[in-house]
């Protein structure tokens, strides 16, 4: 158990939080629900390394939260209030103090905007891989089998003819099975600018042709989704050996829970690729909007956006 000398900043910085979480305009949703509607608010606490079984079971039955997902790799749990509308008791807030390290909301995030621009969708008129000289780049090489490209959006059309034989078995974390299709059409979308066939005579390229493609469901049927599930996501997806993460997706807000999990794919060797500059925003995305912000993005955390 640690010291609670910083036991009332601490509380005052839960506090903050609280109604931080209560001034967003949209609510997180549960994890598991499979569309945005009934939303219910979403925590994510974080617990101290040194915190038992015991005492973690003990701190959240004390704010009356019911554990919903763990994030093991972080010490973290995603929980929703046992009594909607309820509140944190500050006599319970000062007794878990000891044994969490923060507590934050879990913040809604949303697929990036699908672009219905022409060049978006002409194969001989396809913007972004011009604009990144991808052409020039295939006459060098076109990927490989190995190069594992985790996809973390709404699914994937595990049929489509683009993807075929290149996409691994994967995982739904809005579901909780493992049967990531796409619901949406955001993520077979964001899919086939990354990976789709090259030379098959039909639709575009993709940027890596020959690269595999590991589907991981973190939003859902309306395109949505919370940090706490994209960082599980994240978690999965370098345990499952991709080499490169694409988050097309964004939030009003970062998330520290979201921090470790990017910091642990940068651990681990894995580039992070992210949507910035949605809508004209310089607000936080996965990579704090770095890029288009004017401020400089972590070593192996990309932002790419529309200059």
């Amino acid at each position: 158990m640690r010291n609670s000398s910083s036991l009332r900043a601490y509380v005052g910085y839960i506090l903050s939080a609280l109604i931080l979480f209560c001034s967003f305009a949209a609510t997180p949703h549960l994890a598991r629900a499979q569309t945005t509607e009934n939303l219910e608010p979403v925590f994510l606490i974080a617990f101290q390394d040194e915190t038992t079984e015991e005492e973690k079971s003990a701190a959240l039955a004390m704010l009356g939260l019911t554990p919903r997902r763990w994030l093991t790799h972080a010490n973290v749990v995603q929980a929703t209030l046992q009594q909607q509308g309820a509140v944190f008791a500050s006599h319970a807030l000062e007794a878990v103090a000891p044994y969490v390290a923060y507590i934050e909301p879990d913040v809604v995030v949303t697929g990036a905007l699908t672009p219905n621009d022409p060049a978006f969708n002409i194969q001989g008129d396809v913007y972004g891989q011009t604009l990144i000289e991808a052409l020039q780049g295939w006459n060098i090489h076109t990927g490989g089998a190995d190069g594992i490209i985790a996809v973390l959006d709404t699914g994937i059309n595990l049929n489509h003819p683009e993807f075929a034989g290149r996409i691994l078995p994967g995982y739904d974390f809005i579901n909780d099975d493992a049967d990531p299709i796409d619901d949406h059409g955001h993520g077979t979308h964001v899919a086939g600018i990354a990976a789709a066939a090259l030379n098959n005579g039909a639709g575009a390229a993709g940027v890596c042709p020959q690269c595999t493609i590991l589907p991981v469901k973190v939003l859902d049927s309306g395109n949505k989704g919370t940090w706490g599930t994209v960082a599980a996501g994240i978690y999965y997806a370098v345990d499952q050996g991709a080499r490169v993460i694409n988050l097309s997706l964004g939030a009003t807000a970062s998330s520290k829970t979201l921090e470790r999990a990017i910091q642990y794919a940068e651990e681990h060797d894995v580039i992070v690729v992210a949507a910035a500059g949605n809508a004209a925003s310089c607000t936080a995305g996965p990579s704090a909007g770095a890029a288009s912000c004017g401020q400089r993005p972590k070593p192996t955390a990309f932002t790419a956006g529309k200059g």
